[in-house]
């Protein structure tokens, strides 16, 4: 049976005040499935993740979110069906780990509806698959980088929505937290979850994505998996120079990207 079609991005120009930034974007993102976005600095991987969840206006083309044009949903339907994390999410009151990420379930009881069992249940559980069972007393202004990353993927998690849009979740990270927030991810896609993340660490996505969309000369230039898209050819066309790839030492299916040596 075919993984039901979550996000369906057709014919879209996308950019910022009608500068067009992205040409033509067609994707199709399943159920089960994660699809990193790569690409240079300013190639529109964020243009795309915002537009994709209606927080810019699209110039030209169609988005459908469960097969239904994502315009048509109102604010309430569309948080139980989008979850989306940008880039440098500022912490603006001091709540408890366990109350921040409770606020996932907003969008099913309302910012003002009791808290029911159910929705502790769900948080607990999360937390703990999280590794955040020792921090849920915590502030959230209390914790590190890595930390506080987790906490953002835990509350979006418990939003249950089928739809995970996700902008540089991992940067400004060591490689630990790096892993721990992609093994989340990676963890929730594998139950289910349709996911699009963009990523500057190419080997990050050869390792976690199902697909990758390479993004250049404002369009996709190249979709597919890894072993389709990581090529010499490709990312020196996208990067603007010579990238050199090799097979992963532990598992030859997937493609390892080197820097060039020092000259």
């Amino acid at each position: 049976m075919n993984a039901e079609s979550i996000l369906k991005i057709e014919n879209l120009d996308a950019g910022i005040k009608k500068r067009v930034i992205l040409k033509n974007i067609n994707i199709d993102v399943r159920s089960g499935e994660l699809l990193a976005l790569v690409g240079p600095n300013g190639s529109g991987k964020t243009t795309l993740i915002k537009t994709a969840a209606s927080f810019l206006p699209r110039l030209k083309g169609n988005i459908f979110l469960r097969g239904k044009e994502i315009s048509s949903f109102g604010k309430n339907e569309k948080a139980k069906n989008l979850a989306v994390i940008f880039q440098a999410q500022g912490i603006v009151w001091p709540f408890t780990v366990k109350e921040f990420i409770l606020q996932g379930r907003f969008p099913h009881h309302g910012w003002f509806g009791i808290v029911t069992k159910h929705n502790e249940c769900i948080a607990e559980q999360v937390m703990h698959d999280a590794g955040l069972d020792l921090f849920k007393d915590r502030l959230v202004s209390e914790l590190s980088g890595g930390e506080y990353q987790r906490v953002l993927i835990a509350r979006a998690i418990v939003q249950q929505a089928p739809l995970f849009l996700l902008d540089e979740p991992v940067s400004y990270l060591d490689v630990k937290h790096q892993l721990a927030v992609m093994d989340l991810i990676r963890k929730s896609v594998d139950q289910g979850i349709a996911a699009m993340v963009s990523l500057h660490d190419l080997n990050l996505a050869a390792m976690y994505a199902d697909r990758i969309a390479l993004i250049a000369e404002g369009t996709i230039i190249a979709l597919g998996s890894a072993g389709e898209v990581f090529t010499k050819e490709l990312l020196e066309r996208a990067f603007g120079f010579s990238v050199p790839v090799g097979t992963h030492r532990w598992n030859e299916n997937i493609p390892e990207i080197f820097y060039p040596l020092r000259k």
